[in-house]
């Protein structure tokens, strides 16, 4: 029925998990079980606290990547990873993103550009085949000077 929870038996990492929500569980880097939900945002979970997320906005061309985060101590064990798998279930695989060539500013607003590691992070994502590349491509033959 719409608007009741699913059941489901989603894995992240091959490890399946059941919940009444949209959730999977799957053990990071440093053997950590985290917890990965959502039905539009993402929200990642250890030991039921907070510890990431990715937001999603609308816009006049639809959904927009807004943000992701993750606490300083869980970073680089594969959460953010973890995350935007989920995303993409959600959202599809080329939902928009700001451009990776898009610099920030005091007038510019955080959600139109990365930061020097969310750009790797998006970067990474995009060369492991998970995330589209929606960037727009310049003329083949263009060259900056």
């Amino acid at each position: 029925m719409k608007g009741q929870p699913v059941s489901t038996h989603e894995a992240v990492d091959g490890q399946a998990t059941a919940s009444n929500t949209m959730c999977a569980s799957f053990t990071d880097k440093m053997g950590r079980t985290i917890e990965i939900s959502g039905d539009y945002d993402v929200i990642a979970k250890h030991k039921g606290n907070k510890i990431g997320e990715i937001q999603f906005d609308e816009r006049d061309q639809g959904t927009i990547l807004f943000g992701v985060s993750v606490n300083e101590e869980y970073r680089r064990a594969g959460i953010a990873s973890a995350m935007m798998k989920r995303a993409v279930t959600i959202h599809g695989a080329d939902f928009g993103k700001p451009s990776l060539m898009a610099y920030g500013g005091k007038c510019a607003a955080s959600e139109d550009y990365y930061t020097q590691e969310g750009g790797a992070f998006i970067r990474s994502c995009i060369r492991r085949g998970f995330l589209s590349d929606t960037e727009v491509q310049n003329e083949p033959n263009c060259r900056y000077r």
